[in-house]
């Protein structure tokens, strides 16, 4: 039996998993790499096992072991049960709050002026506010861990079980290049154009979806994607790009307040894929909200999607 002061290195484990390295479980829980190996370390100690090739950090294939696959099986069960029990026993002492998702680079889009008209809908009910990235929300709500919010996703439709959706928006993915770029008066540039010049690509982390495309076009389904350097800040990857570390591939809403400094192109592809956004809830939560808090919740977020469009 695991004791409960180890629930805490389960949950650096599993962030570990689902990142792929140490260094992205690290960013990912705004901790110290150091931090995240220590607590793994101390995981393989009290199992006998070791749970990760250390040697593949980074590739994905191969990362975890065959031991860390079962222990991952079982994480992800038991952080559910985990949260489903805080979930009831917050909502038994009337102070359980409605968790609403909103990715950092969609909250920037559809509420550029901040949150106020969310907080006036929630009145005095408890709001906790989840800005993960797309990727790491669509995990959350898989364990069904979030009540109401928006995603996005390169898939036409959530499909979530129990989650329902509603597409609010889609926008292409671009390539933003230097202005002094050679590629700067092209019409479009083909993701095989950048691997066959090879250029350095800039990418966001694996907790937004903008990297789950990025490897639905280059093919790799996920594996060695050739990345120089991640971030999961649009500004960062500004000034990457602006500096000549490499082409940023992203959305190009998560451009929006630095066109003046790049030059930003249709990245093309054998695939066409779309940024695509959707309002969500989700009806399969052990301990749900106020109908009406959520109706009031969503009528917000669709007010908000519909300004844009009229913009």
């Amino acid at each position: 039996m695991v004791p409960t002061e180890s629930f805490r290195d389960l949950e650096i484990f599993q962030s570990a998993v689902r990142e792929g390295s140490f260094s992205g479980a690290a960013r990912s829980l705004g901790m110290t790499q150091p931090a995240v190996s220590l607590a793994i370390a101390r995981l393989e100690r009290q199992l006998g096992t070791t749970l990760f090739d250390r040697q593949s950090s980074g590739k994905r294939q191969g990362f975890v072991t065959r031991t860390g696959e079962v222990l991952a099986a079982h994480t992800s069960r038991a952080i559910a049960e985990m949260d489903e029990a805080t979930d009831a026993i917050t909502a038994m002492e009337g102070r359980r709050p409605v968790r609403i998702g909103l990715p950092p680079i969609i909250t920037h889009h559809y509420f550029p002026g901040g949150l106020d008209s969310l907080a006036n809908a929630c009145g005095t009910h408890p709001v906790e506010i989840l800005s993960y990235g797309s990727e790491r929300m669509h995990t959350e709500l898989e364990r069904h861990g979030i009540d109401v919010g928006m995603i996005a996703s390169v898939e036409v439709s959530l499909g979530l079980p129990r989650v329902r959706g509603w597409k609010v928006g889609s926008f292409p993915f671009l390539v933003a290049l230097p202005k002094a770029s050679r590629l700067a008066d092209r019409g479009s540039v083909g993701i095989d154009e950048l691997e066959a010049l090879g250029l350095p690509i800039l990418s966001f982390t694996g907790d937004f979806v903008q990297r789950e495309a990025l490897a639905l076009l280059l093919g790799h389904d996920g594996h060695e994607l050739g990345v120089a350097a991640e971030t999961d800040q649009p500004e960062m990857m500004r000034r990457l790009v602006v500096a000549g570390m490499g082409v940023g591939v992203a959305t190009s809403i998560a451009f929006e307040k630095t066109q003046k400094d790049l030059c930003l192109l249709p990245l093309v592809g054998k695939r066409p894929l779309s940024f695509n956004v959707f309002v969500f809830d989700d009806v399969a939560r052990s301990v749900r909200p106020e109908a009406e808090l959520v109706c009031a919740i969503k009528r917000v977020l669709f007010q908000a999607a519909r300004a844009r469009r009229e913009v």
